[in-house]
């Protein structure tokens, strides 16, 4: 990953990755990123780290060989959670 822009400017940095569903309250997200910024920075005292959110649809995960949007009770559930279809 390249730091501001520039290739092999310093030293490589720290990434954090997160899959999650897709979509979700935008408001809800900053908040969660502020407080895990906020928690790795300290159990880690790391001065420069990214963070990544990776969203998926119900449609792109695979749980114990079944795929979620075929488990109607679930979409039901996230759709009134999420107030959008989490199909693509």
């Amino acid at each position: 990953m390249s730091q501001n822009g520039q290739l092999g400017s310093e030293p490589a940095r720290p990434v954090f990755v997160m899959h999650v569903s897709v979509g979700g309250d935008l408001d809800a997200k900053r908040t969660m990123l502020r407080k895990l910024n906020d928690a790795v920075t300290k159990a880690y005292h790391l001065p420069d780290f990214a963070l990544f959110l990776q969203e998926h649809t119900l449609e792109t995960v695979v749980i114990n060989g079944r795929l979620l949007a075929d488990d109607l009770k679930r979409v039901a559930e996230q759709e009134a959670v999420y107030g959008q279809a989490l199909r693509s």
